[in-house]
């Protein structure tokens, strides 16, 4: 499960009754219809966290992994925003 799944659904039988479920499997193995409610929330940085980040990523590097990090943390920010 990632932080993007749903963590609530709503389930409905046959006979339209709803009521919510937190484990959607489960319920969609007997055949009931599941509806995504909601999902965890996204996490957020700080300005001054991005802002260390920005720095640390626009360094340019040539030492053991530095620049495989510095890359990381670029993709972490686009991911991000």
């Amino acid at each position: 499960m990632t932080d993007s799944d749903p963590v609530a659904w709503m389930v409905q039988n046959d006979d339209g009754e709803r009521w919510l479920c937190h484990n959607h499997p489960a319920a969609a193995k007997y055949g009931l219809k599941c509806f995504p409610l909601f999902a965890k929330p996204q996490p957020t940085l700080t300005d001054a966290e991005r802002e260390a980040i920005e720095c640390f990523a626009r360094m340019k590097w040539n030492t053991n992994g530095i620049e495989y990090h510095a890359a990381t943390l670029r993709t972490l920010l686009e991911r991000l925003t």
